[in-house]
This record gives structure tokens, sequence and C-alpha cells, in this order.
């Protein structure tokens, strides 16, 4: 017989906006997000001095005061850490003080975004293909990187917005996959992004 059902929230982006704000040091309020889905990525980030609030309507995440900390992140199987968030946490961790293991188990060759932090100034490091070091730094610098996937791109692009200067990021077609409209969702809560035409 006929019902009504609301189709739950998606993690992924979820935990994608929360680490935005985490990167930015912004606040953002998540329509209809689900906490209880990604608890794992919450007690991450709350360490960090990042206010993290359920309401019946959404999330609130405020990281107006973050303090950004290093931490250790291994991705496993649901409930725990999410190996289509390990890209975007390692944009994060670039700024954390201290220095941060992150560590795939999920899948193998996860760290192309690697290469591309440091292109902006990450002192981040791949180990082995299944492993990353990254020792935080204190400010990332605009350059010219490229998204080789959807959750990479993420990634850099928010690692992008941090970073002083201006930053050119191409194949962002991986991120229009996962995303919807997101330079609109993210330009709505003041960041500067323009999408310009892609040569090939």
């Amino acid at each position: 017989h006929g019902v009504t059902h609301t189709v739950i929230p998606d993690r992924i982006e979820t935990g994608s906006f929360m680490t935005a704000a985490a990167m930015t040091k912004g606040k953002v309020f998540l329509k209809g997000a689900r906490m209880d889905l990604l608890e794992v990525v919450s007690n991450c980030l709350k360490p960090c001095n990042i206010e993290i609030v359920q309401t019946e309507e959404g999330v609130h995440v405020d990281a107006t005061n973050v303090c950004p900390k290093a931490m250790d992140i291994t991705t496993s199987e649901y409930p725990g850490f999410p190996t289509d968030l390990q890209p975007i946490i390692c944009s994060f961790l670039t700024l954390c003080s201290g220095e941060s293991l992150v560590a795939e188990r999920i899948f193998e060759n996860r760290f192309m975004h690697i290469s591309e932090l440091q292109r902006l100034g990450a002192n981040a490091t791949c180990v082995d293909g299944n492993s990353a070091i990254i020792k935080g730094v204190d400010q990332l610098t605009g350059a010219q990187i490229m998204a080789s996937d959807l959750r990479n791109g993420f990634g850099l692009l928010i690692a992008a917005l941090a970073a002083n200067g201006e930053t050119t990021l191409s194949r962002v077609y991986h991120i229009d996959r996962g995303y919807y409209k997101t330079e609109e969702k993210l330009t709505s809560l003041g960041a500067d992004i323009v999408r310009v035409k892609e040569e090939f």
C-alpha cells in the first residue's frame, strides 16, 4: 500500500560541508542533515573547538573559533570513518598543528590528492600507497591544481578556499558527479568562486 517516505540525507555531502566550514573557519546550517549517520566525523572535529549542534531542522556547524589539531584517521566500513571523506579531511589536516597519520583501509591508491595539496604548500607525504603523513602548516598558497576524482576534487576545492591568493582547479566535472550546484552553495556562504570553461 502507499506510504510517505523521506530519503535519508547524504552523509558524505554533510561531512563535506562540515569540513569545508572547519577549513575556512566558517559557519553553516545543513538543512535536513543527521549527525547520527556521521558521529565518527563529528567526534573528530569537536576537539578542534568546532560547535556541532543537531536540531529538528538540521545541523548547525560553527567553526569561527576553530583550533585545528592534528589527528590520526583510519577509514573503515560504516559506521567507521568514510573512505569518501578521507581526501576531504586530508585538506583540513594540512592546516592542523602537529602531525597527522591518515590510513586508507578500503581502497588502494586513494592519495592522488596529496601531490596536488603539495602544490598549495602542504607538508604532506604519501607512504606505501595506503597512508599519508600530514604536518600542519600555517598557510596554504594559491596554485594551479587538478582534480582526479570526485572526492579529492571537493577536498582540493576547500583547500583552495582556505589558501591565500587565487587557485585554478581543473577537471571540476569530477565534482559535478556527486555534488549539486557546488559553487552556488559555497558562493552563497561567501566563497569567491567563478566557473570557467575548461580547454581540453
